[in-house]
């Protein structure tokens, strides 16, 4: 079951627990009495359960909106520029030495491959009458968008050019702005 799902079970779980202790056990519209402040402390209550069941609301659809998963995209090209369509792009964990994801480059030469997790990868591209292409250790941060333009060489597929990629600090594909936390940086935080 989606943490999601726990998620929004337990919160709604949180909030009945919560309008229950507040009433006293009654039930939302059963009374005891008449009185004009029984009623305000009713819908005191019933305002109290809704403004918690808003903000947790709230607070979960932000806490699922943080993307952590890298995304790597690129251009396939040939040495003249013109773009190379049907490509394989097999992309390989080298921590866990095993293919992460295979896709093939659209019309328009480009891939994505989306929900990577942060580690290290070698990204080897293959299309007939080229050689190959091996990228050794392209490195994914939390959360990155990164892009590796690829341009394929004539040759036979059995030859194959390798790179070591680098990583580029400037993001060129958003505006957006990010960093890196290392686990010796956190360990160093003060605690109040």
């Amino acid at each position: 079951m989606p943490v999601e799902v726990l998620y929004s079970i337990g919160c709604s779980i949180a909030v009945s627990f919560i309008y229950y202790k507040t009433c006293g056990g009654e039930g939302l519209f059963e009374t005891k009495s008449s009185s004009r402040r029984f009623v305000m402390r009713q819908v005191l209550r019933i305002s109290l359960c809704l403004g918690l069941l808003v903000g947790t609301i709230s607070l979960a659809t932000a806490a699922w909106s943080q993307e952590v998963a890298a995304t790597l995209s690129g251009t396939v090209t040939d040495p003249s520029g013109a773009v190379v369509s049907g490509a394989t792009v097999v992309v390989r964990g080298n921590d866990t030495n095993a293919d992460f994801r295979t896709v093939t480059t659209n019309g328009s030469g480009g891939f994505t491959v989306t929900n990577m997790p942060a580690g290290r990868y070698a990204v080897t591209v293959k299309s007939p009458g080229f050689k190959s292409y091996v990228a050794q250790d392209v490195v994914l941060n939390v959360a990155e968008k990164h892009t590796l333009d690829v341009q394929l060489n004539a040759g036979q597929v059995t030859e194959t050019v390798e790179v070591q990629a680098e990583n580029t600090a400037i993001q060129t594909t958003t505006a957006e702005e990010s960093g890196t936390v290392t686990g010796d940086q956190v360990r160093e935080l003060a605690l109040m």
